[in-house]
């Protein structure tokens, strides 16, 4: 008999507009998305120009050059302020998977193809994590591109602070925390996961700021039907420490020295500001074109998450939506409420004025820094007004009355024109990131310090020469002996008492050969640290005036100066631990739910 191709064709076009109402939604946002970062590439040869990007862009210059000069694993830093701890530092991301792009790519293309990385990363997580809340494709895409493009992100990393890409992952680790609290209890596993690699890119603000936003997420799930059931109140606070403490466990290789050295160097902070109510709108709504920012302590980059009126609108839409019918959702209102609460900085009694008072955390400033966190919640409440009118034009326009269809086709604009607004005022932030022109410096045969200058701070790690001209936030240990152009970096404490030959140099090994005529102190022109250890003579606990030194005696010996902090080895033990405990609660969850025994998935 013949084939029934009139049906054949019926379900060919129906395959044909699911995968069209799928993935035409995800191609306009990376469409978007791509407008956004093209003036990353007009010059994509051209070095930093901002201090702080020049700031970031060096210490991930330290890192390629320990890597791929001297294959070593970044632990010392020698190239700054006479050395100092490079991995520990909370503002390096060594352990990054965005550093292989820098290994491999050099130093402008890796940092502009992390820049893109970050923010497609951000996309795709809140994409993932709208359709978590119930959101449509169409939807979903719309909240993507719009956190991949939001103006907090942009304009940090615009200003170079490198270490914000961790914040790109906050989406997927409240998409994990909220499917976990349902009962996919693997994403305990994997949001911890996706907080590895969060604080591998930096143990700074996006650490600190996620302990909160997830402890607060966790606890509005629980409530969400913990009025009439606390056993879920208890099972969500349950999850999120359990994801927390995992996380942690996994980040310890990170977190055990960098906890070491902060504690230790700790900075003091001035921080007084705030912001008042109304001028949230002018940070989300308008297009403020000035570098101040009327009486603030800092500079507008720092405040503003330019969404624009269109997106500030269906933002409200989608908020009157939640409160009217999806009050399922009102842990997002709830969150972005709170996290606007903390954006108000040090207003009595605001949440930040609170925190600020516990340990870290008052050695952080810049409260306004948390409206990237409220984006994230307001990406979601403009998800749920383009569900609400516009998906249904695309995914039923047949059988919509023609009001419907018009209302449909009106929000699917403005939702377009938000994104086209916000990317177009957004993307003007990276146009002065990069700017400078490659340093030409010539390459040293022998490392050694020079007097330096702080603002060509990346120059020096190419050119293998340390710079004791610097500026570090973070008080660092600097010997007042370090000097410039000395005739060698190592010598004896007395001239005459012998000397001493450079073997071996590299930023965490270095190999003398010392003949030495009576008992005296071998001195390396860097700053001593913790974790230093000498073979060959006895180190100087906490250096002699400061700098890197071992006691010799008399006769001919090879002293060997070794960078291992202990921390270093026992967060990587805890990390290890974790890692089994991680696979074993995977491998668990999957057992279960292959014998058909665990919870429904959703």
């Amino acid at each position: 008999m013949p084939r029934d191709t009139s049906a054949t064709d019926v379900a060919a076009q129906g395959r044909a507009r699911e995968r069209l109402l799928r993935w035409a939604p995800l191609a306009v946002a990376l469409a978007v998305l791509a407008y956004h970062v093209a003036p990353l590439w007009h010059d994509y040869s051209s070095w930093a120009g901002w201090w702080d990007c020049r700031y970031y862009w060096f210490t991930v210059e330290v890192d390629h050059a320990t890597i791929s000069d001297h294959g070593q694993f970044p632990l010392w830093n020698p190239y700054y302020c006479g050395g100092g701890p490079q991995f520990a530092n909370p503002q390096t991301s060594t352990l990054s998977p965005l550093t292989l792009l820098i290994v491999l790519f050099g130093i402008p293309v890796g940092y502009r193809l992390g820049y893109v990385t970050c923010m497609l990363t951000a996309l795709l997580g809140m994409r993932a994590y709208a359709r978590t809340l119930g959101a449509s494709e169409v939807a979903s895409a719309v909240a993507g591109a719009g956190f991949g493009i939001s103006g907090a992100l942009t304009m940090h990393l615009g200003g170079g602070e490198w270490s914000w890409i961790g914040f790109a992952l906050y989406p997927l680790l409240l998409r994990s925390l909220h499917l976990a609290v349902e009962g996919r209890r693997a994403h305990v596993a994997w949001g911890a996961i996706v907080f590895v690699f969060m604080v591998f890119q930096s143990a700074i603000y996006a650490l600190a700021y996620a302990f909160l936003t997830v402890g607060i997420y966790g606890v509005l799930l629980g409530l969400r039907d913990g009025w009439r059931d606390g056993r879920r109140l208890a099972r969500a606070l349950v999850v999120t420490a359990s994801t927390l403490a995992l996380g942690v466990g996994l980040a310890a290789v990170r977190l055990v020295p960098t906890a070491a050295f902060v504690l230790g160097h700790q900075r003091k902070m001035k921080d007084w500001d705030f912001t008042w109510p109304h001028e949230l709108f002018i940070t989300y709504a308008m297009r403020h074109p000035e570098r101040g920012f009327s009486y603030h302590q800092y500079v507008f980059p720092e405040y503003g998450n330019y969404f624009g009126w269109l997106g500030v609108a269906l933002m409200f839409a989608g908020l009157a939506i939640v409160l009217r019918r999806r009050r399922a959702l009102w842990p997002v209102v709830a969150a972005a409420a709170i996290f606007v609460m903390f954006q108000l900085g040090n207003l009595v009694p605001m949440p930040w004025w609170i925190v600020k008072h516990l340990p870290i955390y008052n050695n952080l400033r810049v409260a306004s820094r948390f409206t990237l966190v409220a984006g994230i919640f307001f990406c979601a409440l403009i998800a749920v007004a383009i569900d609400e009118w516009g998906a249904p034009a695309m995914e039923g326009w047949r059988a919509l009355p023609p009001r419907r269809r018009l209302l449909g086709v009106v929000v699917l604009a403005l939702a377009l024109g938000y994104l086209v607004d916000a990317a177009q005022w957004n993307r003007q932030q990276f146009l002065p990131t990069f700017g400078s022109a490659e340093p030409r410096d010539v390459h040293a045969t022998e490392f050694h310090q020079v007097p330096g200058d702080r603002g060509r701070m990346m120059a020096y790690p190419r050119a293998n020469l340390g710079t004791l001209s610097c500026f570090e936030e973070t008080p660092l240990d600097i010997s007042p002996r370090l000097r410039g152009n000395l005739p060698a970096d190592e010598y004896l404490a007395e001239p005459d008492a012998g000397t001493v030959r450079r073997t071996l140099w590299s930023p965490n090994r270095i190999v003398l050969e010392v003949d030495a005529k009576r008992p005296t102190t071998v001195l390396v022109n860097q700053n001593f640290g913790v974790g230093w250890h000498a073979d060959g003579g006895a180190l100087v606990e906490g250096g002699e005036g400061g700098l890197l030194a071992a006691r010799v005696g008399a006769g001919r010996h090879t002293v060997t100066f070794r960078y291992l902090p202990r921390s270093v080895v026992v967060g990587g033990a805890i990390s290890l631990l974790a890692a089994f405990a991680t696979a074993a609660l995977l491998l668990a969850d999957r057992r279960t739910r292959r014998l058909g025994s665990g919870p429904p998935l959703h």
